[in-house]
C-alpha cells in the first residue's frame, strides 16, 4: 500500500468525471503487474478457497483501490483509512499490524472474486469510508445528487443511502449507488442495501 499524498486527500476515486491511472503497486497483480505483500497474502487465500476471477469485470474492483490509494494515510479523514495509514507506517512490521492489512484488503478483494454481498460488519465499514469520503466538508457532499433509482435530487435533510442493484455482477464500495431510502422500500426486490443500517422501529 503506498500512502497518498496530502494532496490527494479526500479525492473519491468513486467519481467518474475525474479518470486517473492508479499506482500499479496499490492494485492486485490480477488487475495490474506488481503487487505489495499483503495483497499477496489476501489473494492466496481467497484462491485456497478456490475461487478465480474468471471474466468477472474488474473496474470497480480498481476504483476501490484508488479510493484507498488517494485518502490512506496516518491523518486522513476517513478514519479507517487513517487506521490502514498508520499500520501501513509507524505500525507496519508488528504481526498484528500484518494481519489487519491482509485482512482488509481481502475484505475488498471478495467483493469481486466472491461477487455477493458483503456480510454487515464489512457494509459498515465500507459505508463509513464512503460517507468520509463523501463529505471532506469542504464543498457540496457527493451524496447530494440524482437518486439512482427515481433520477430526482436526493435534498439537504434526507439520509444518503448506499446501495446495489440486486443483479450486479460484483459487489464494491464504488459501484454502490446513492438512492433514496424510499425507492429502496419500493423496490426491494431490485436493491441491496450497503448503509446505513436499518435500526429498531424502521
Amino acid at each position: 500500500m503506498t500512502i497518498s499524498q496530502p494532496g490527494l486527500a479526500n479525492r473519491s476515486s468513486c467519481d467518474n468525471d475525474e479518470p486517473h491511472s492508479p499506482p500499479a503497486a496499490l492494485i492486485p497483480s490480477v488487475v495490474a503487474g506488481s503487487v505489495p505483500p499483503g495483497d499477496i497474502v489476501a489473494i492466496d487465500r481467497l484462491r485456497q478457497e478456490g475461487l478465480r476471477l474468471g471474466e468477472k469485470p474488474l473496474a470497480s474492483l480498481r476504483q476501490d483501490f484508488e479510493l484507498l490509494d488517494f485518502n490512506t494515510r496516518p491523518s486522513s479523514g476517513v478514519q479507517v483509512l487513517s487506521e490502514y495509514g498508520i499500520r501501513c507506517s509507524t505500525d507496519a512490521n508488528s504481526e498484528a499490524s500484518r494481519r489487519w492489512r491482509s485482512d482488509f484488503l481481502r475484505e475488498i478483494l471478495t467483493g469481486t472474486y466472491r461477487a455477493t454481498p458483503p456480510d454487515t460488519t464489512i457494509r459498515r465499514k465500507w459505508f463509513q469510508i464512503r460517507m468520509d469520503v463523501a463529505d471532506p466538508g469542504m464543498c457540496r457532499p457527493e451524496y447530494r445528487t440524482d437518486c439512482t433509482a427515481c433520477e430526482q435530487a436526493i435534498g439537504e435533510g434526507e439520509t444518503p443511502t448506499l446501495a446495489w442493484p440486486a443483479d450486479s455482477p460484483v459487489f464494491q464500495m464504488c459501484n454502490a449507488q446513492w438512492i433514496h431510502p424510499a425507492c429502496i422500500a419500493s423496490g426491494a426486490d431490485r436493491w441491496v442495501l450497503l448503509g446505513p443500517e436499518k435500526t429498531e422501529g424502521e
